[in-house]
């Protein structure tokens, strides 16, 4: 009797699915007629057939004990089961029905090969155990393992199929309910979005080396479906790792993957973080950084795309908030009044004017270090830094703006006003960025008009016209009121060939003291006959009828004619002295002696009678004998019409 041929069924190789009720036909089973009916044998003609004892075997429900009550479990001899079924488990081994290739398993269990039969069924400990022959239909899908880590409670219907498993029904899966009859493959983003939102980019690779490619192809041994988020150690990873490339942080690419700089995700990134024309932007002047990985909103928000939350740099002095709205940045520091788009160019000009409004029309390098010729710029470094980078200028520098042929050059009647001093007119800076100094508006200080400076007087010139202060009329009348007539330059310097004219101060061109102006004493009146020493009495002092300047521009002093008399007794009327100390005694022969008259106010009774009216007819000496002699002459004039009576 020829042997039955061997069949190699090897062990249940980990990963063949859903487990296949009913026999394959296992070919290799011996021949027909091996067993022939009553030739000594018990089995029925073709028994060793698989067909035959096959049948047989599920028609009793695959109860092998009958089997083994001759043909011992480990007996290989001919005619026992090992001697076909050469697994260690024998016709036990899985693989006896279920088929010894993944190919040949029906409907889509091939393309679950990867996965433990346990994943979608129960798999019994033996053959004989309870309910593992009989088709139970949908009951004999039964999920475990990896169809429901991370918390899933998956469900199989034969009509929808398997639902909320593990596997399929990840984060915005396109088809989270596969049908197991359904023809279609399985592609990337039918389980999970690709990339799922609030996710990076994506180039999966880039955190998911171990499970796929750059080109974003499965690895045939990866970590694909293995029930773990295999990632790389993304918490140290570098900025670049997401967006941008290596060390560099700036997109390209983007979170999204593009590369394209219309795409906002791209943008102006690289302009930024490596400009040719200015200082780095450092990514905390738009973005809050994050100081680890997984900091709260770094990876975790819906936003989409990156907020933009100005800082640093790119916040205005002023105060004014800085916004981007719609791709357009408004109210930088670093763009000024420019609005310009985050997918769009910034050409220079486009952030300040070149040069700005009310600015210095200068080469630009004239007065910012950091700017070269022709509207280069020779330390990008320091340019767009929040600053504005200016040589060292000191006073004698002003010509530089203010000099002929700059921005700021002298107009109008400035010519005409050179020898006077700039702060006569305007807030000198001390430094060139002083407030109010660059703003386009020359400051006036302490003068607010013209026409209220002590310069123009009583004139209000109109600025660049001259033909306004032509004369001496324009600033002040010729003379002044209450000033002395005569001709201009009797006391004061031509003024159209001396430069002290209008200079702050009243200028003479004679000695400041009394006989400059009047003889000392005059000649005038009675002037000589009072001031010098007489016969009489001694020389009177101005002040004795006048009130003396103490210098030569006091108020009172320059008014015309006539001058004053201020007495300390009588007063001074219809051109003579009424009732003054001096003249004006008792029984005088000429008590209101004229200014301009004749001796006989001199004359020894012309101040007083001789004697005067009641007095003892006496000689004079006899009582004044200090001053008058027994000749009636006197002898003390210092003491004669001094104010005293001198008796003795």
């Amino acid at each position: 009797m020829r042997r039955a041929a061997r069949i190699s069924a090897q062990p249940w190789p980990r990963g063949l699915g859903v487990v296949l009720i009913g026999a394959l036909a296992l070919s290799a089973c011996g021949e027909v007629g091996d067993l022939a009916e009553g030739e000594g044998g018990v089995h029925p003609r073709a028994w060793a057939e698989a067909r035959g004892h096959a049948m047989a075997l599920r028609q009793g429900a695959f109860t092998l004990a009958e089997c083994e009550a001759c043909h011992a479990e480990e007996d290989d001899g001919p005619g026992a089961c090992k001697a076909c079924h050469e697994a260690p488990e024998g016709p036990r081994a899985c693989m006896t029905c279920h088929a010894e290739e993944a190919a040949a398993l029906p409907d889509r269990h091939p393309t679950h090969a990867a996965f433990d039969c346990v994943t979608c069924h129960e798999v019994p400990s033996a053959v004989e155990d309870e309910g593992h022959v009989a088709d139970r239909g949908a009951g004999d899908v039964r999920f475990s393992g990896l169809a429901v880590v991370r918390g899933f409670t998956p469900t199989y219907d034969p009509v929808s199929g398997c639902a909320n498993t593990a596997c399929h029904a990840g984060t915005e899966a396109a088809r989270p309910s596969p049908l197991w009859r359904d023809p279609a493959p399985m592609r990337c983003g039918d389980c999970h979005a690709v990339p799922p939102s609030g996710h990076p980019n994506d180039r999966c690779d880039r955190c998911h080396a171990a499970t796929l490619t750059a080109e974003g192809t499965l690895l045939p041994d990866g970590a694909h479906f293995n029930g773990v988020l295999e990632a790389e150690p993304w918490l140290e990873m570098a900025c670049g790792a997401c967006h941008g490339e290596g060390d560099d942080p700036a997109p390209p690419r983007a979170l999204s993957g593009a590369t394209d700089p219309k795409d906002p995700g791209v943008g102006a990134h690289q302009i930024h973080l490596h400009p040719t024309a200015s200082a780095p932007v450092p990514c905390e002047a738009c973005h809050v950084v994050p100081a680890v990985v997984n900091a709260p909103g770094h990876l975790d928000d819906q936003t989409p795309g990156a907020e933009v939350i100005f800082s640093g740099r790119a916040l205005r002095a002023d105060g004014v908030a800085a916004t981007y709205t719609h791709g357009i940045c408004a109210n930088t520091a670093c763009h000024g009044a420019d609005t310009p788009s985050w997918t769009g160019d910034a050409p220079c000009g486009s952030c300040h004017g070149a040069p700005p409004v009310d600015h210095p029309r200068q080469a630009c390098q004239r007065c910012h270090t950091t700017a070269g010729p022709d509207a280069t710029i020779a330390l990008p470094l320091q340019h767009g830094d929040g600053r504005s980078d200016l040589a060292d200028f000191g006073p004698e520098d002003c010509d530089l703006c203010h000099g002929e042929g700059g921005r700021a050059a002298p107009v109008g009647s400035h010519a005409a006003h050179q020898r006077f001093e700039c702060a006569a007119c305007h807030v000198v800076p001390t430094q060139v960025l002083d407030e109010g100094h660059l703003d386009g508006a020359a400051s006036t200080g302490r003068v607010v008009t013209c026409a209220e400076s002590r310069c123009h007087g009583v004139g209000a010139p109109t600025w660049g016209l001259p033909e306004t202060v032509q004369g001496c009329e324009a600033c002040h009348s010729a003379p002044p009121p209450q000033h002395a007539s005569g001709d201009c330059v009797n006391c004061h310097p031509d003024p159209s060939d001396d430069p002290r004219h209008v200079n702050g101060q009243l200028d003479l061109t004679f000695d400041p003291a009394c006989d400059g102006c009047h003889g000392a004493p005059p000649e005038t009146g009675a002037h000589v006959a009072h001031m010098n020493a007489g016969a009489i009495t001694a020389a009177l002092r101005c002040q004795t009828c006048h009130v003396v300047p103490e210098a030569v521009e006091d108020e009172g002093h320059l008014d015309p004619d006539p001058v004053e008399v201020v007495l300390a007794r009588g007063r001074f009327e219809a051109g003579g002295c009424v009732e003054t100390g001096c003249h004006h005694g008792r029984g005088g022969a000429v008590p209101a002696p004229q200014w301009l008259g004749g001796p006989e106010a001199g004359a020894c009774d012309g101040c007083h009678g001789d004697p005067p009216p009641g007095h003892p007819n006496w000689e004079c000496d006899n009582c004044h004998g200090a001053v008058v002699d027994a000749a009636r002459r006197i002898i003390a004039p210092e003491l004669h019409i001094n104010g005293v009576v001198e008796v003795q």
